[in-house]
């Protein structure tokens, strides 16, 4: 009894505090994809691709995928606020209405974040949790080029000059089987992450510079595992054209090095590395963008990926990924989507010494409730057709020593798909 009137006098104590506080904004944001990928005998396929490192994803996809993203913002009558959010995601390839054994939801995010502190710059922030820090990605190749999920926490917005500010950040980031180790606890990967953010005046766009350095103790593993690793990422993007091209788009570039933990797939990434080989050293470059006009759009990419030391020492790998999404508007609700792209990978390593090229051609015939190459909601029918030297039918990457297409075209060198998706943002 003592403890409960406890309770209702400190939530009394609470209510003339509370009072200067007041919820400002309630928000329910998201993501639906779903959608079938079959064979030209009806069958379930699998994405084409060459690495783990993206696909070319229009006409690709075989997953169902839903992303729940609620969040609340407090606002205190002083200025101070706080921002709180959480994101919970379920993804699965099972195509039937009861796919428990696959599509249960994990979270992705859970944090809060506080500013407007009186005496403090409006740019600064604070904020604890786990949560998605500042990530880059391209949406032709469905993958996160910068990626820093994990659980920390951080400042950002530190003014240091006219137009650039600095963000720190300390998070871990571990797989889920891991258990607490006598005497020292989980062995998780610890990361450290500062980062600048440069404004370069108008219409000259935003540059960025993203430091990762991480440790985790592999050695229970390989005395030639990985047990630390850094990379570093500079980018530019502008708004508003690409590349001084049209009046409706987007440009960006960056050139990114990682070595040990964060070489390979996992390059400006806070995971997976832990399986690197200890002297793995990586070397990216990405360009892409949007042009936009009123009847048509393009998103082009082109990435060069070069591995040295991968899997074992004098292991070599290079990966070159080119493509463009033209979308071609009929009227407001109808466009045909289409979807070149290539990938060539030349690897010598203990993992695969195969030498070769993969063609993908997508068309989609798309409808919408209005035009624009953002637009959601979209139905999507789509027929897929991909080529691949016969050198990469037994390549090691994302789906074992199965080729670019896994089980489904195994042994084969081209392979047809159709399906339809459909895809809502909110």
């Amino acid at each position: 009894m003592k403890a409960k009137l406890s309770l209702l006098a400190l939530s009394v104590m609470a209510l003339p505090a509370m009072a200067n506080v007041e919820v400002s904004d309630m928000a329910f944001n998201g993501l639906i994809k779903s959608g079938t990928l079959w064979t030209k005998d009806g069958k379930g396929a699998e994405s084409i691709r060459l690495t783990d490192m993206g696909r070319f994803r229009l006409g690709n996809e075989n997953e169902t995928k839903l992303d729940l993203n609620p969040s609340l913002t407090f606002e205190h009558d002083e200025g101070a606020w706080a921002h709180a959010a959480a994101r919970f995601q379920s993804e699965t390839r099972n195509t039937s209405d009861w796919a428990d054994k696959s599509s249960g939801f994990v979270v992705r995010e859970a944090y809060v974040e506080m500013g407007g502190f009186p005496g403090l710059p409006e740019s600064v922030t604070f904020w604890a949790g786990k949560r998605y820090m500042k990530n880059r990605g391209t949406n032709i190749l469905d993958w996160d080029y910068a990626q820093a999920n994990g659980t920390g926490g951080g400042v950002w917005g530190i003014p240091v000059f006219d137009g650039v500010t600095f963000d720190f950040d300390v998070a871990s980031w571990g797989r889920d089987d891991l258990e607490p180790e006598a005497g020292e606890g989980v062995n998780d990967t610890f990361i450290i992450k500062p980062r600048f953010d440069v404004s370069l005046g108008e219409g000259n766009g935003d540059a960025y510079a993203e430091f990762m350095s991480m440790k985790r103790d592999n050695s229970d593993r390989s005395p030639t595992t990985a047990d630390d690793g850094h990379s570093v990422s500079v980018g530019w993007v502008r708004w508003g054209d690409f590349f001084g091209f049209a009046n409706n788009g987007y440009g960006e570039v960056i050139a990114q090095y990682g070595k040990g933990l964060s070489a390979g797939s996992s390059l400006s990434k806070f995971s997976w590395g832990d399986w690197n080989y200890k002297d793995h050293e990586s070397y990216r470059f990405l360009a892409t963008g949007l042009v936009e006009t009123d009847s048509w759009s393009a998103m082009p990419v082109f990435v060069y990926h070069r591995d040295n030391d991968i899997a074992d020492k004098d292991g070599e790998r290079t990966w070159i990924a080119a493509g463009i999404r033209p979308v071609f508007v009929v009227n407001q609700y109808v466009s045909i989507q289409t979807e070149y792209g290539y990938e060539h990978i030349d690897e010598n390593s203990s993992n695969n010494a195969v030498k070769g090229g993969l063609h993908k051609f997508t068309i989609a015939p798309t409808l919408q409730l209005e035009t624009g190459f953002w637009v959601r909601p979209q139905l999507r029918l789509f027929m897929t057709y991909a080529t691949w030297d016969k050198e990469l039918q037994n390549l090691k990457g994302k789906y074992g020593e199965n080729g670019p297409g896994g089980n489904t075209f195994m042994n084969d060198t081209e392979g047809f798909m159709y399906g339809l998706q459909a895809e809502v943002w909110f």
